[in-house]
């Protein structure tokens, strides 16, 4: 079974460049030509999901490659999938395009103001690879029926949970059925095997009906509120940390087996989980050794950016590249102090849940 030719699909962005040029500014106008989709059943007995995602046909179709932009792929005149923004050029293109939404699923807070700048909104609900909750369903679903299309989803690459996101959109926006948007994560955007929990919402998850996103209450935040209380943020906070525990066993590099895992990234997350957790009030007003220890993790988690970010980008001295032997040792000098800092991190946890964690 197929569902249109690589000359239709590849000619979708062109096609938002002409509906961006025609666009009336009026919302209302936008949203009055969308009407309500009723989503169709799970599908039941397909067995494994990722193995299902194949049998859906779909024509070869490569991946757009923009400036900042990765793996982007125009799935509809209304939705298109990729890797997150990563500089200037990355929001013009989405801007040129006539992008109106962007929603990002991954954990990293948006550059929200860059979008705003080019008259884009942003909507952060970050997901797991663990597939999503009823409560994501439900803020994914009202997103792409209430706000402005066309809408660019993103996570950090562009291939797991960017797609899972755009996927559900598919079938709650334009129409797809499951199996289509199934083989668009598998066939198009390769989204992994190992993600069986992405594919999963995708073909068996209950979808709220036009009704139920009306009556779901979302305001469509630019940036996810940071967890309520000191326990909401060890939750998000631990989450991370298993991240960068799984990468540090491989000298900082990506790991085959998680491939997904981004040091840099993860420990730029857990520097702001740690500042945030450290201004609650619970930190704040309480004992004096539990406010030592978190702003020790703090620091070390900064460290630890530090150390992840010369390994990323390479050692210099004053602006210029090292080369040969003093790369050499330079690039082991950060991977220590990337150790290093990491196992305070550690320490000052581990130091600090023994008399706080379970009170």
């Amino acid at each position: 079974m197929r569902f249109a030719s690589p000359l239709l699909l590849t000619s979708v962005l062109s096609s938002l460049l002409a509906l961006s040029a025609c666009r009336t500014e009026s919302r209302t106008d936008v949203q009055a030509d969308v009407q309500p989709i009723d989503p169709p059943p799970p599908l039941l007995d397909v067995g494994p999901v990722y193995e299902a995602a194949i049998r859906y046909e779909l024509p070869p179709l490569p991946a757009h490659e923009y400036p900042g932009l990765a793996n982007v792929y125009a799935l509809s005149a209304s939705i298109v999938s990729g890797g997150e923004p990563l500089e200037d050029a990355s929001f013009d293109h989405l801007a040129k395009w006539g992008v109106r939404t962007i929603i990002s699923v991954d954990g990293k807070a948006p550059d929200v103001e860059a979008a705003e700048a080019r008259g884009m909104r942003y909507v952060h609900i970050p997901l797991r690879y663990s597939g999503m909750t009823e409560l994501q369903i439900a803020q994914v679903a009202k997103t792409f029926r209430e706000l402005e299309p066309p809408f660019y989803v993103h996570c950090f690459h562009g291939v797991h949970r960017g797609p899972a996101a755009a996927a559900l959109g598919r079938v709650v926006r334009d129409g797809a059925s499951r199996e289509q948007a199934m083989a668009e994560m598998r066939q198009w955007s390769r989204t992994a095997a190992k993600y069986e929990a992405l594919y999963a919402t995708i073909a068996s998850a209950d979808l709220p009906t036009p009704a139920d996103s009306a009556a779901c209450t979302f305001d469509f935040p630019s940036t996810k509120p940071a967890p309520a209380g000191l326990l909401s943020s060890m939750i998000e906070l631990t989450r991370v940390h298993d991240d960068l525990k799984l990468v540090a066993k491989v000298a900082w590099m990506t790991d085959p087996t998680h491939p997904d895992i981004d040091a840099f990234r993860s420990a730029e997350q857990l520097a702001a989980y740690l500042r945030g957790a450290n201004e609650l009030p619970e930190v704040t007003d309480g004992p004096a050794d539990q406010r030592e220890w978190m702003n020790e993790a703090v620091v070390a988690s900064s460290d630890l950016v530090e150390a992840l970010r010369v390994l990323r980008d390479g050692p210099q001295v004053e602006g210029k590249a090292l080369e040969g032997v003093e790369r050499e040792v330079a690039l082991r000098v950060a991977t220590s102090q990337a150790d290093e800092a990491f196992g305070r991190v550690k320490d000052s946890c581990a130091t600090c849940h023994a008399p706080y964690r379970n009170r």
